[in-house]
């Protein structure tokens, strides 16, 4: 049983960030293709990716943070009863280990979606379809 200890909360942690992830990075990428037209962004594409990739990641970090808080209290101690922990850590679920989960899911983010968009490229797939 200790295999699921924490599961539910770390199911909404996860669909979350990723919900947030890529609606971020096709939001950014969306923006800067319309604004700069095809053979400008292609000529920037792989800095553009980039940027949406770390924006994406930290963002999405940043937001889903305390959702982690959470899920690292279950795992490491299953009789945490969450309603309990948050009123007894309150804000500072918000901050605990920010620096890190930010650091980590940016830098993560960045590499996924340069691998995905070099990935593309080797199969001549336009990812945006």
């Amino acid at each position: 049983m200790s295999l699921y200890r924490g599961s539910m909360p770390f199911l909404t942690t996860y669909a979350t960030f990723v919900t947030l992830q890529f609606s971020i990075y096709e939001r950014y990428m969306q923006y800067f293709r319309e604004k700069l037209g095809p053979e400008s962004f292609a000529k920037q594409e792989l800095k553009i990716n980039s940027q949406a990739g770390l924006l994406a990641g930290v963002f999405a970090a940043a937001c889903t943070n305390s959702l982690e808080a959470i899920t690292v209290a279950k795992q490491t101690n299953p009789e945490t009863v969450i309603r309990k922990l948050i009123q007894e850590q309150g804000m500072s679920l918000f901050t605990k280990g920010l620096m890190a989960r930010i650091s980590y899911n940016a830098g993560q983010s960045v590499v996924f979606f340069n691998l995905v968009l070099y990935i593309g490229k080797l199969y001549d797939v336009e990812l945006s379809d």
